[in-house]
């Protein structure tokens, strides 16, 4: 899809995709959905432009692969093209969204956290230490990411994950006992 939509932006003009770009940033996120749902493919090129950057940031708690990111991203908004006549505007189009790449993210088969750093020294691959996170479940580690680094509130959480409020705070309460470990170990934790 990334292809596709660089495709896209490149046969349009320069007005042409000015006027996108100025859609993606001034119309809210509810318009855009009521235009893809009428298969308006710019629509879709700006949520996508809008959605990237906190796509990738989410999803490279999963995975450190750029070309299994672009992929999964590419793959959130297939579904979201295929199903926008099922968005019913009950939640934020955010939570929607982010309910597909969850999706993506749990049943992925590079599953597990980012846990390599590229060292400064010699471009190879090192071991990050362990910040607690590592040892949470991809569903908990999920949560971690949601709430924190993309501030959806635990009802929001709820709808992305498919999860019952309940289930989301023991997510949350693994997480911070794992963290706690850390700290009280002398790790340093970084989100």
């Amino acid at each position: 899809m990334a292809d596709e939509i660089a495709s896209t932006l490149q046969q349009w003009s320069p007005e042409e995709g000015a006027t996108i770009w100025k859609s993606a940033v001034s119309m809210g996120d509810d318009d855009l959905m009521v235009a893809v749902q009428a298969h308006d493919h710019r629509a879709l090129t700006s949520l996508y432009l809008r959605y990237f950057g906190r796509l990738v940031q989410f999803l490279l708690r999963f995975t450190a692969d750029g070309e299994q990111i672009e992929g999964m991203i590419d793959g959130v908004f297939v579904d979201v093209w295929r199903d926008a006549k099922e968005f019913r505007f009950t939640s934020r189009v955010s939570v929607w969204i982010f309910r597909f790449a969850y999706r993506i993210a749990i049943s992925s088969e590079g599953r597990g956290p980012l846990r390599t750093l590229l060292s400064t020294d010699s471009q190879q691959p090192q071991e990050q230490p362990d910040c607690g996170l590592t040892g949470l479940s991809v569903e908990q580690l999920a949560t971690v990411a949601l709430a924190y680094q993309m501030r959806f509130s635990l009802q929001e959480i709820g709808m992305i994950t498919s999860c019952s409020i309940d289930t989301i705070n023991s997510h949350m309460l693994q997480a911070r006992s794992g963290l706690r470990d850390s700290v009280e170990s002398g790790i340093s934790v970084t989100l």
